[in-house]
């Protein structure tokens, strides 16, 4: 994937159209969130809270990115 062919985006697409726009990338988080929160568990910020404390779920649950960019300057 790159950022000039028309497929989703992915981390390494999204890291290449900011570096190119003068972007510095901080952190890259490749599977961080899953694609829904729809599921057979309850909603619950207790949930939600012991997911984001547990980075090994990532892996497993994750299937979007997480992206912290910089703007730089000249």
């Amino acid at each position: 994937m790159f950022f000039d062919h028309i497929t989703p985006l992915d981390d390494r697409a999204l890291t290449e159209a900011l570096e190119t726009s003068g972007f510095k990338i901080i952190e890259n988080i490749v599977r961080f969130l899953p694609y829904t929160t729809k599921s057979r568990l309850p909603n619950s910020l207790l949930l939600v809270k012991l997911y984001l404390k547990v980075p090994l779920a990532w892996r497993f649950l994750g299937q979007q990115s997480f992206l912290v960019a910089q703007k730089t300057t000249y």
